[in-house]
């Protein structure tokens, strides 16, 4: 049963698939454009034997230069016997702060060893 209404517009889209980190250096996702969104959801699956931080970063335009932080950062909890760890953050652009291109930053504390991070976007419309 779909929960929204048959004129809405629901949208699914990968900022990472399955990167491996193995430092504590700082990755950068691609730039995804929300524009237009009533609803972001970022969706973090992790299975790296070590938590993954993650902060949301919008921009008024198609760069990483300037870009502010939204919201608070987030951990995605590890999981030590491989299975898949995920967690999620939702933003109202009219309560956050309406930044029409957004990119994660993420990293860990603990070099991970083993595992994966895979990020998306799921927007409303």
């Amino acid at each position: 049963m779909d929960v929204y209404p048959k004129e809405s517009r629901k949208y699914q889209e990968e900022f990472v698939d399955r990167i491996e980190i193995r430092d504590t250096s700082e990755y950068v996702s691609r730039i995804v454009q929300v524009s237009g969104h009533t609803i972001m959801i970022v969706k973090v699956e992790n299975t790296h034997d070590r938590p993954i931080i993650a902060q949301v970063y919008g921009n008024t335009d198609d760069s990483y230069d300037g870009a502010m932080k939204i919201g608070y950062r987030f951990v995605a909890d590890y999981s030590p016997d491989g299975t898949v760890r995920a967690c999620s953050r939702t933003f109202v652009p009219e309560r956050a702060g309406y930044l029409p291109y957004v990119f994660l930053k993420l990293w860990s504390k603990e070099a991970p060893t083993g595992g994966n991070v895979s990020i998306k976007i799921l927007r409303h419309r």
